[in-house]
């Protein structure tokens, strides 16, 4: 094992032929991010891990990691029953049965909370940010989703990357006999886990890890620090802000969309484009008004 870095610390839906629905997420709300005038060129889906919200998350990320260029999504989880906690009701992406690696996970409640993922993911686009420049995140339950999401994620929605901290593999039998498409291989991956972890213990980060190298995945920056327990420390965000800078480089121009591709825009999705541009949509009511307002943006 390479050696860690020192680190101190910072202080069930049943299978349809319809498109599913996301309600139980949306109720979830999202943390607004930080408001700048500066345009968007990508995007970052962060989720949180088991408990929590991502208040605080919105308030590191968008402190330490000066990246103006990035729009931040920041959902939070539907609160529902996790049998970890004797079934009490809490911020929870998916069920966790247990924190042993070989016992039986809840596959629906993971693959419904990454078919959100890839859902906020599809709106970005929707929204004019390029896939390869919408980067998928998340702390311990939520970088298992994003983990997930980048292995799975079909050709269609080829994303930028995935940041993975103090987290692990679900489903890994799943994975057995299977390739991983070559996006998925060639994808970057920042990976990251404290040794002083006793929550998801450092040797399941580490064999997790292992078990995708495996897999034939490839572009994955792993960095460990000593000592850190389930949580962050600033020379992880230090990294993880080098890393962001690298993958996704603020020098990028976005294409123009066509005037007739605006006009099918939903508003939510005007919405989006006009900030991306560097734009506000302050005291615009009417549709019309968010097009044309777009239209002069691109």
């Amino acid at each position: 094992r390479a050696a860690a870095a020192p680190c101190t610390r910072r202080g069930r839906s049943q299978p349809r032929a319809m498109a599913p629905s996301f309600d139980k997420f949306e109720r979830g709300g999202m943390v607004a991010p930080r408001s700048t005038a500066a345009a968007k060129t990508a995007s970052i889906i962060w989720c949180h891990g088991l408990g929590d919200t991502n208040h605080g998350w919105a308030d590191i990320l968008q402190s330490s990691v000066s990246l103006p260029h990035i729009r931040w999504v920041f959902p939070n989880a539907p609160t529902q029953a996790v049998t970890l906690n004797m079934g009490m009701s809490m911020p929870s992406w998916f069920d966790i049965r247990g924190l042993d690696e070989n016992m039986q996970e809840a596959k629906e409640d993971i693959d419904e909370a990454v078919g959100w993922m890839l859902e906020l993911a599809r709106r970005e686009v929707a929204a004019g940010i390029p896939p390869e420049r919408v980067v998928v995140g998340g702390f311990s339950q939520g970088g298992a989703m994003a983990l997930r999401t980048l292995l799975t994620a079909g050709e269609d929605l080829k994303l930028g990357g995935a940041v993975v901290l103090s987290s692990w593999l679900t489903l890994r039998n799943e994975y057995e006999g299977r390739a991983l498409s070559e996006h998925a291989i060639k994808a970057p991956l920042f990976w990251a886990h404290g040794t002083g972890d006793m929550v998801v213990h450092f040797d399941r980060g580490l064999k997790s890890k292992e078990l995708v190298e495996a897999m034939g995945k490839e572009a994955i920056e792993w960095r460990t620090y000593a000592g850190m327990a389930h949580s962050s420390c600033p020379q992880e965000i230090d990294h993880l802000g080098a890393w962001l800078k690298q993958t996704l480089p603020g020098d990028f121009k976005l294409p123009a969309p066509s005037e007739d591709e605006v006009r099918r825009l939903k508003v939510g999705e005007l919405k989006k484009l006009i900030t991306s541009r560097g734009g506000s949509f302050a005291g615009l009511f009417e549709k019309s008004e968010l097009i044309e307002a777009a239209l002069k943006l691109i």
